[in-house]
């Protein structure tokens, strides 16, 4: 009790709601800016929240918060501009259509909604978990991170709508160029590892901006809607579907609270489940905002499951958290029981911040979209001369150097044959993530267990034969809705 009320305390000071104030305004920084991310404001943010901040509780939690809300915003630029992120390829694949079908508006409400209730749910798992996560966080090893990647590389029979030998053969090409390296992994290719920005930018957004720049015509079709009331009206269908919201979030803290796993993987995953969990399959792909809500409400929500290792073990969740370590470090304050003990005021705070944060921040979403929006209704060739140079400097800022542009003006030509002939790309790109994350840590693991020992652990096979089970499960369904499917009447659209 004296914990809460020491927390709560807090929020009668000035100084910690310039410090919440500051904190969405950074999110919101990052979300806008190409080439910014959580993780690089945090870095300029840290050495002032150190020097300046002398109450710890606030400058860690201000610190935390802008991971916690980064997620918000930079849903705008991937369904307005169709330039997804590595959290906003679900986002972009899904919403992106919806812009085009006039929708950005209301898309975007429904986004906002479901990001503040995601990250508010995500907050109070983060306040239950903390107590019983730590025997849970030990367990996950090397070669459980690696079976649980497995569990992803299986979903890709989920994300091959009506092409599922297509969608396995690029799965595999993905794969194949994941695994390009040298470092030593399963690979033959005496290359630099591919760079994870340009490769998505380059099979994602380039064909998009290319077949509209050609195209000569607006994102938006004629007769959309823009209007706050179109933002609000979306913003209650997102709310209307809260036993959704919470079942992704859970998915989101779970898949967040794993160590290695990164943004991107989360955003397939969640996607993944999400649709292996609705019984009408065949709207996805097309333009569907439920898509679009199942990858959303996990992104805010695992910002707490980040949380978890990070205060009950100080082992970064991801690596925005491990700039929080550095931050406790510098403060004096120890990750671990003593988060639940004489620092409990620390953790009830960033709950309660997270929870604000989002609040506010998809407040000001809600307030701007209904303008933002009518950029769908310019005719692309003026948008595209803008868009297209700032893709082309994200991937170069991504790499720092000429290569990021060269993969993503390569990896481009490929999504346009692709998007042309009907290749689904989605499962591409999950195995292009997901192979690096299997490979890399089943090695890690083999090194202490051996090959045949890492698979043996009684987690990473009970892992193992879920992911299985799911495959099958799964492969099952989509053949039949693959074989009862019609034939698209054009693939000018297809992902």
């Amino acid at each position: 009790m004296d914990a809460i009320t020491t927390a709560t305390g807090f929020l009668a000071e000035p100084t910690y709601w310039v410090a919440l104030l500051a904190v969405v305004g950074l999110a919101v920084i990052a979300s806008a800016i190409p080439g910014m991310n959580a993780f690089l404001v945090m870095a300029l943010a840290l050495p002032f929240v150190v020097l300046e901040i002398e109450d710890p509780a606030i400058g860690l939690v201000a610190l935390a918060t802008i991971s916690g809300v980064s997620n918000t915003l930079d849903s705008i630029p991937a369904v307005l501009l169709g330039q997804p992120s590595a959290a906003t390829q679900v986002t972009f694949l899904e919403g992106h259509q919806l812009a085009r079908q006039g929708k950005a508006a209301h898309t975007l409400g429904a986004i906002y909604a479901v990001s503040a209730l995601g990250g508010i749910v995500g907050a109070v798992i983060l306040v239950v978990a903390i107590p019983v996560a730590r025997p849970f966080v030990l367990k996950f090893g090397f070669s459980e991170i690696a079976a649980t990647g497995m569990v992803g590389i299986v979903m890709v029979t989920v994300l091959s709508r009506n092409a599922i030998i297509k969608g396995f053969v690029a799965a595999l090409i993905g794969m194949l160029l994941g695994m390009i390296g040298t470092d030593g992994r399963f690979t033959v290719f005496p290359f630099v590892p591919m760079p994870t920005i340009p490769f998505i930018l380059g099979l994602f957004a380039l064909p998009e901006l290319v077949d509209l720049t050609v195209s000569r015509r607006p994102v938006a079709a004629a007769g959309g809607a823009f209007s706050n009331t179109e933002v609000l009206r979306g913003a209650r269908y997102g709310v209307s579907r809260w036993p959704m919201i919470l079942r992704q979030s859970v998915i989101g803290v779970f898949l967040g609270a794993i160590p290695g796993v990164g943004s991107a993987v989360v955003d397939w995953l969640s996607y993944a489940f999400g649709i292996m969990l609705t019984k009408d399959k065949a709207e996805f792909g097309k333009g569907s905002l439920d898509g679009v809500l199942f990858a959303e409400s996990a992104q805010n929500a695992k910002e707490a499951g980040a949380a978890l290792p990070t205060l009950a073990l100080g082992i970064p969740g991801a690596p925005t958290w491990a700039l929080v370590v550095v931050a406790m470090m510098a403060f004096g304050v120890a990750p671990g029981p003593e988060m639940l003990g004489t620092n409990a005021h620390i953790t009830i705070l960033l709950v309660i911040t997270l929870a604000l944060a989002n609040l506010v921040i998809s407040g000001a979403g809600l307030l701007f979209t209904g303008k933002l929006a009518r950029l769908t209704t310019i005719p692309y060739p003026i948008i595209g001369s803008i868009i297209i140079p700032v893709m082309l400097l994200s991937a170069y800022i991504d790499t720092t150097n000429w290569r990021g542009i060269q993969v993503a003006l390569g990896v481009g030509v490929m999504g346009l044959v692709m998007k042309r002939y009907g290749w689904p790309r989605p499962p591409m790109i999950l195995g292009f993530i997901l192979i690096p994350i299997v490979e890399t840590n089943h090695l890690d693991s083999a090194a202490i267990y051996g090959h045949v020992g890492s698979l043996m652990r009684p987690l990473t096979a009970a892992i193992l034969v879920i992911a299985l089970a799911i495959g099958a499960l799964l492969f099952r369904s989509m053949l039949r809705l693959d074989l009862g499917a019609t034939p698209l009447p054009s693939v000018k659209g297809a992902v």
